[in-house]
């Protein structure tokens, strides 16, 4: 009796599960489990979420505009300060560098970059509430509550920014495709989470990419100058891992990305390569105090920050 009523139970089971997955709003035969790519530089990021993408896409069309599209994609930067892409040539350093400015700022005048990268960059300039927008009644920004969470309690899982707060007008297009940032430590390493519900993966996710690496970098070193010295020694700087529902490009980039693609094609070491590659050429962030009095006050007082500006035209 036992045996046959484990029977019946497995047979129901099994029924309900093959029901679901061919009645269900989307079918459980087309999810697709997490794609985590990895690079220890921005570079190695791109290229392989291009790669993806361009095996792996369904086609899509948005309007006048068509291309290709993957979902639950994570494009994970290992060496948070590997950030300074060169992927596009010269102009990738001058559009993350607008990036950044756009960033802490608001717009910026970008003399010499197209409109269509100029809209692009200006959507950094929702990330600037970071900074600037009053968080709680006693005018503390989201940096700052997220800041003192992590120095009361390194083991905090409260240390969240939430994005689109003021800008949430969907019918007009002005809202950032980046939702929100969860900063945490493990294993002494401060890390970044950042949830986005879209991400062009050749041009827009590289700036993405060096925006919130860079404020990583910025909460590690204000952290470790709160810290004792016992907890300061210990923490490094971790990765930072921009999660994307939904990660695409579009056919307009199909002529700039073909040598690309079938160059890496035909050389069966270019993703080991790329993946191992260090690529620092930005100065690192010496004093988080003064980096951030440069933010606030628009000066150039640190290498950091007349790096940025530098580069920036």
């Amino acid at each position: 009796m036992k045996v046959k009523m484990l029977q019946f139970c497995f047979m129901l089971l099994t029924a309900n599960m093959s029901y679901s997955m061919s009645k269900g709003p989307t079918s459980l035969a087309r999810l697709t489990p997490v794609r985590t790519i990895v690079g220890n530089n921005v570079d190695s990021v791109a290229l392989k979420g291009l790669l993806h993408v361009h095996k792996s896409g369904e086609p899509f069309k948005h309007g006048v505009k068509s291309g290709f599209r993957v979902y639950d994609v994570h494009s994970l930067l290992y060496r948070s300060h590997n950030r300074i892409p060169h992927i596009r040539g010269l102009i990738s350093k001058s559009i993350v560098c607008c990036s950044l400015l756009g960033s802490f700022h608001g717009v910026q005048n970008m003399s010499g970059i197209s409109s269509t990268e100029q809209a692009k960059i200006h959507g950094q300039r929702y990330y600037n509430d970071i900074f600037h927008r009053s968080a709680d009644s006693l005018g503390k920004s989201p940096y700052e509550q997220v800041r003192e969470r992590l120095v009361d309690k390194q083991s905090s899982r409260k240390a969240c920014i939430t994005i689109n707060q003021h800008h949430g007008d969907c019918a007009k297009m002005s809202f950032s495709p980046a939702l929100g940032i969860h900063f945490f430590i493990r294993d002494n390493f401060l890390n970044s989470a950042i949830s986005a519900s879209s991400t062009e993966v050749y041009r827009e996710l590289p700036s993405k990419i060096a925006v919130f690496s860079l404020l990583t970098e910025l909460l590690y070193k204000d952290i470790k100058e709160r810290l004792p010295e016992e907890y300061s020694r210990k923490l490094q700087l971790g990765y930072t891992n921009v999660k994307s529902n939904i990660t695409f490009f579009y056919d307009q980039i199909k002529n700039e990305t073909r040598d690309l693609i079938e160059g890496v094609h035909g050389d069966m070491h270019a993703e080991e390569r790329a993946q191992e590659g260090e690529v620092v050429d930005m100065p690192e962030i010496e004093n988080a105090q003064l980096f951030l009095h440069d933010i606030y006050n628009k000066s150039q007082k640190t290498e950091c920050m007349r790096w940025i500006h530098d580069n920036a035209s």
